[in-house]
């Protein structure tokens, strides 16, 4: 399984195989969103944040495509708000949509405690 990580406005990781030129990514792909939730996006979460998210996430047509939803602040609160999910179960992506608009935004950047958790999945907050 090959993992693409992405924090908003900053590529982590970019592993992609492109067959043809369709444009369809081919193959298992798991893909993190780890999302400032820090005072910094305090005014920006849930009116660009999350919507930007949301857009992207009903984009993917490849059923074996996971995605995750990891937020950070603090540097013991980063959160899983949705494990890996694959695209195809609508329904839990929107759940993961629908607690990422539950957050309230707060306290300092940890970038690190949020990339903890794509590396280590298995811990569901830090």
């Amino acid at each position: 399984m090959r993992h693409l990580g992405i924090l908003l406005s900053t590529l982590l990781y970019f592993d992609l195989s492109w067959k043809g030129v369709s444009g369809e990514c081919q193959g298992d792909y798991d893909l993190y969103f780890v999302i400032d939730s820090s005072q910094s996006a305090m005014g920006i979460f849930t009116t660009s944040i999350v919507p930007f998210v949301e857009s992207i996430s009903g984009t993917f047509t490849n059923q074996e495509f996971r995605l995750s939803y990891i937020t950070f602040s603090w540097e013991d609160a980063a959160v899983v708000q949705m494990p890996l999910t694959k695209v195809e179960d609508s329904q839990g992506i929107q759940e993961g949509i629908d607690k990422l608009k539950m957050v309230n935004p707060g306290g300092l950047t940890f970038l690190s405690s949020g990339l903890q958790l794509v590396w280590h999945p298995h811990s569901q907050t830090l």
